[in-house]
C-alpha cells in the first residue's frame, strides 16, 4: 500500500496555481502588496492585478521574484 504523505494530500485537495504560490510567499515574507511590489522592483498594480487573477505573472516578473528571493523555488 503506498503511503500519501499529508504536503502531498494538501496539494492535491487544493488548487495549485501560479497566484496561490506567490500569495504564500507574501505571507511567509511577512509582506503587503505594496513592500512586495517595491522589492521585487515591479509596479504595486501588477501584484493587485496578479492576485485578482486578472493577469497572469511574465516571465520578467517571475525572473525578478526569483532573483530577490533565491530561497524559494
Amino acid at each position: 500500500m503506498n503511503k500519501i504523505f499529508v504536503s502531498e494530500l494538501t496539494i492535491m485537495n487544493e488548487e495549485f496555481t501560479i497566484n496561490n504560490r506567490i500569495q504564500q510567499i507574501m505571507q511567509e515574507k511577512r509582506l503587503s502588496n505594496a513592500a512586495f511590489a517595491d522589492i521585487i522592483g515591479v509596479k504595486r498594480s501588477s501584484i493587485t492585478h496578479l492576485l485578482s487573477e486578472r493577469n497572469k505573472p511574465s516571465l520578467d516578473f517571475l525572473y525578478k521574484l526569483l532573483e530577490t528571493f533565491n530561497d524559494i523555488d
